[in-house]
């Protein structure tokens, strides 16, 4: 039987500027990194330093330590951040988490809408424990989800609500997944009109630029 699928779009608010280093280290631990390779990784991430310079030295800030976060720019920090989120699909094994870098997404499907809407809930509570405890927080402006149902069936979705500690989730018909525009219709309407636009605007530079 053909089944609704409900897709959600989490952001994570400043992800790489947030996590918490006693966590990670101790995450690290558990995956085996122990003894002199913890320690270095210590080191690593302590005592760290920042400032902000405007024009040259003379307008430098003062320096101030960096008591979270991972350093982006570089190749650990993406690294240590996938450690440091990867056991999220642990917060609720029964539904379908996709990770990838700082984007996570939630998918899940049923028959029913009401039971869906449910399942929706209770997983965005278990997500949002699982955050507070990892000391990370979700961007609720850049947060939404999308419906995708089985064709020529109409469903009242007018009452279909999933939150985040109160805060309702927004519906879109349209989102950004990993560089692709995916529609709730599934006919990539808007994927097309977005590569269109993007060669017509390339198109447009290189003649100018000629």
């Amino acid at each position: 039987m053909k089944k609704i699928v409900l897709g959600v779009y989490l952001d994570l608010q400043k992800a790489f500027d947030t996590v918490n280093h006693d966590i990670l280290l101790n995450k690290l631990s558990n995956y085996g990194i122990r003894g002199t390779m913890l320690c270095w990784f210590r080191d690593y991430l302590t005592d760290r330093k920042h400032y902000t310079v405007i024009g040259d030295n003379a307008n430098a800030s003062t320096q101030q330590s960096i008591t979270c976060g991972v350093p982006q720019g570089s190749v650990l920090g993406p690294v240590l951040f996938l450690i440091y989120i990867n056991d999220m699909i642990n917060a609720s094994p029964d539904s379908k988490i996709r990770l990838f870098a700082d984007d996570t997404n939630v998918f899940l499907f049923d028959t029913d809408l009401s039971k869906l809407c449910e399942a929706g809930n209770r997983v965005l509570e278990q997500i949002s424990e699982w955050l507070i405890a990892n000391r990370l927080s979700v961007n609720m402006q850049k947060t939404n989800f999308s419906i995708f149902s089985p064709s020529r069936k109409v469903h009242d979705f007018s009452k279909f609500n999933i939150a985040i500690k109160g805060i309702s989730v927004a519906r879109v018909t349209s989102v950004k997944y990993l560089g692709v525009y995916i529609d709730e219709d599934m006919k990539w309407s808007e994927h097309i009109k977005h590569v269109y636009n993007c060669r017509l605007l390339k198109s447009s530079l290189e003649y100018f630029i000629r």
